[in-house]
């Protein structure tokens, strides 16, 4: 197996990748999030049935607020998470109440995942029957990358649309969960 693949260049422009390439057996392998994203696409994945879609990415909205950059988003969840790792609430509820009232960013919601699944919302929802948020792509994401921004996706409770950030968050330096804040765009 070899690791020392430094670039990829399709086009004569060479591509970012989040995963670094290899070559096993006179075969390159390649993230198949990252081979998606050079043909300009997006990855689809459903659960229930395992399949997975390629896709085109969401158009943006014309409503969207260019001067709320990714960086704001992932610097308000970074802030939230920070909080979390250097004291733990007595009450989370209270805690995420606090939080979401803190900032004048439009946050629609504000919530904590922990690695057993039991999850806190604030504003209060009911969420599915079975829903396990450690099955959620900002769960996911954030636990394997640390920090998760989404695209700007149809809020299905409050209409319009929102962008999700989350983050890990940690104690005694092993993930007990993850944090994520809802913005309204």
């Amino acid at each position: 197996m070899f690791y020392n693949v430094n670039d990829i260049v399709m086009d004569g422009k060479a591509l970012h990748m989040e995963q670094k390439p290899f070559i096993y057996e006179g075969r390159t392998y390649v993230y198949l999030g990252d081979a998606v994203r050079a043909f300009g696409r997006e990855l689809e994945w459903y659960g229930k049935t395992g399949r997975i879609t390629m896709v085109k990415p969401q158009e943006e909205s014309g409503e969207i607020d260019k001067s709320f950059k990714i960086e704001q988003y992932e610097s308000v969840v970074s802030k939230i998470a920070s909080k979390l790792e250097s004291g733990w609430p007595d009450d989370m509820n209270a805690f995420l109440k606090a939080e979401m009232d803190s900032y004048d960013a439009g946050i629609e919601n504000i919530y904590f995942a922990d690695e057993n699944g039991n999850m806190q919302i604030i504003p209060s929802v009911q969420l599915p029957e079975g829903y396990d948020p450690r099955e959620r792509e900002w769960y996911k994401v954030a636990v394997e990358k640390g920090i998760y921004v989404s695209n700007p996706y149809a809020d299905i409770i409050n209409g319009g649309e929102i962008v999700s950030a989350s983050k890990t968050v940690r104690s005694n330096g092993k993930i007990v969960g993850a944090i994520g804040v809802d913005f309204k765009l």
